[in-house]
């Protein structure tokens, strides 16, 4: 689970393997945000998987993203139904490193 005192899901992770984030929990949220920058020179995919169980997971649809050179991501999602949420990646070749941040929208 991500810290409630920082806001950083992923530091400094080894983007010539594969890896997936703790998990985000989201009970009593609306919708949140991740942001993935990454450097060097990696090739892969990253896409966001969520669950209402911790036990089975599911792609969110429309969340793949290709990944051909340093850059970074930024997903915004809204409407939120489910409990937690992880980023993923996949990594095909290259090397590089990559930070992400995410942020939730509290229920009112």
């Amino acid at each position: 689970m991500v810290s409630q005192l920082s806001n950083r899901l992923i530091e400094d992770a080894d983007m010539s393997s594969s890896f997936v984030s703790e998990h985000i929990t989201l009970a009593q949220r609306i919708g949140f945000s991740i942001h993935a920058v990454f450097t060097g020179s990696p090739v892969g995919s990253m896409y966001i998987s969520v669950s209402i169980n911790a036990i089975d997971w599911m792609l969110l649809p429309d969340s793949t993203e290709a990944i051909t050179a340093a850059g970074d991501v930024f997903y915004n999602v809204s409407d939120v139904k489910y409990l937690m949420a992880r980023l993923h990646y996949t990594a095909t070749s290259g090397t590089g490193s990559l930070d992400a941040f995410v942020n939730t929208k509290e229920a009112q």
